[in-house]
């Protein structure tokens, strides 16, 4: 298996100027694990911003790439395209990962998944968690998350969220789609239909937002909110 000397992370944001240093600040503290071994270029995509997204994830330390699509799939691709434009490296040499700009990756997060490349994944997939303190207020949804952990070989969620894969694999099936939601989902699921090797992964959850108005519809925001007024929740 092909070493992993390089990695590109994108954060697709939209108004996310109050969230979005946090988020970058965490990501850099997650690459400096991995340096100097492993460069790391962490890409904010300011998706048809009103606000000072762009300027704040600048001078937290990220690459901004601005974009006018406002929509999160195409917003995710422009930032691995850019990265394979203007940062050329070979792609069997290239991991890319995504998060969300509401969201903050634990320190070990990148390492974890080049441990899973260096043992053959094309893809890993991980989970997502409220703050401890915001658990209780959504007890409904933190419960229903961890039955559909438990269900099956591997956890099965998928979020944009705390996603890895390798460059390689993500250019063979056409990357993500142009898609207002639900992009994390088409990409793994031709991904899988590929025959991509996938490791599912609960070691380092994503400490993500609990608030009920997402800037993309679908995701954990529309959950949460479904979670208040029912105790079926979709997994």
């Amino acid at each position: 298996m092909t070493l992993i000397d390089r990695v590109v992370v994108v954060v697709p944001a939209h108004d996310e100027e109050e969230l979005i240093g946090a988020a970058v600040d965490a990501l850099l503290v997650a690459a400096a694990r991995l340096a100097p071994l492993v460069r790391t270029t962490v890409v904010v995509v300011a998706n048809a911003c009103s606000d000072r997204t762009a300027e704040r994830a600048s001078a937290a330390g990220a690459t901004v790439v601005e974009v006018t699509h406002a929509n999160v799939g195409a917003a995710r691709a422009a930032g691995f395209d850019w990265a394979l434009e203007h940062e050329p490296h070979p792609v069997t040499r290239t991991w890319f990962a995504t998060t969300d700009a509401d969201s903050r990756v634990p320190v070990h997060w990148l390492a974890v998944q080049l441990e899973a490349a260096t043992a053959g994944a094309d893809v890993h997939l991980g989970t997502v968690a409220l703050e401890p303190h915001e658990r209780a207020s959504h007890a409904a949804w933190v419960d229903s998350y961890a039955a559909a952990s438990r269900e099956g070989t591997g956890h099965g969620h998928v979020h944009g969220a705390s996603m890895g894969i390798r460059a390689a694999s993500y250019l063979r099936v056409g990357g993500f789609a142009a898609l207002d939601s639900d992009e994390d989902v088409d990409l793994v699921t031709r991904l899988t239909a590929w025959g991509a090797r996938i490791v599912w992964d609960e070691s380092c959850p994503v400490v993500t937002s609990s608030r009920l108005t997402a800037r993309a519809p679908g995701g954990v925001s529309r959950d949460l909110r479904l979670s208040l007024d029912t105790d079926d929740l979709p997994a």
